[in-house]
């Protein structure tokens, strides 16, 4: 009866381990309907988004964990960016880390050391050399937009000519 229980318990372990990366990060429970997924690469975890009041709630939650914090927006208009393509460059000029945020806010865990961050966005590039340690650092990133690719239009024949 007692080898039944263990069995049991060992079960329910096993189906909890299996589960637990699907529930949301420990410490945004609160914000259940925004699971973040904390993601790891080379060693160095992050986590990425911020789009929307209870996204940037439940990031902002867990900053702790975290000794760099970054922010990305537009430098014109102060709007949030997605999809900045950020790169951490060790200094043995090693890259580390190269991801896409999928929201205005990267958080990562990197080991202390000095390091060298570019964001891209479009067709502006910009640079950050800082060191890593205990101490959070945060910067933010006012990114140029191309604002023209809103006027861009796309056609096939007999488009129509600007000044016509």
């Amino acid at each position: 009866m007692a080898s039944k229980r263990v069995v049991a318990c060992l079960a329910a372990a096993a189906l909890i381990g299996l589960v637990n990366p699907a529930l949301p990060v420990h410490g945004a429970q609160a914000y259940a309907d925004t699971p973040l997924q904390v993601q790891e690469m080379n060693g160095i975890t992050y986590v990425s988004g911020g789009v929307g009041d209870d996204e940037v709630k439940a990031i902002r939650s867990i900053a702790g964990r975290f000794n760099v914090r970054l922010g990305f927006y537009n430098a014109k208009g102060g709007e949030a960016l997605s999809d900045v393509a950020v790169s951490v460059v060790d200094s043995n000029g090693k890259r580390r880390l190269r991801v896409v945020s999928s929201g205005p806010l990267l958080y990562m865990r990197l080991p202390a050391g000095a390091y060298t961050l570019r964001a891209e966005y479009q067709d502006d590039s910009q640079a950050r050399r800082f060191t890593a340690g205990h101490t959070p650092v945060s910067y933010v990133f006012r990114l140029r937009v191309n604002e023209m690719e809103d006027d861009w239009v796309y056609c096939e024949s007999k488009c129509p000519r600007r000044g016509r």
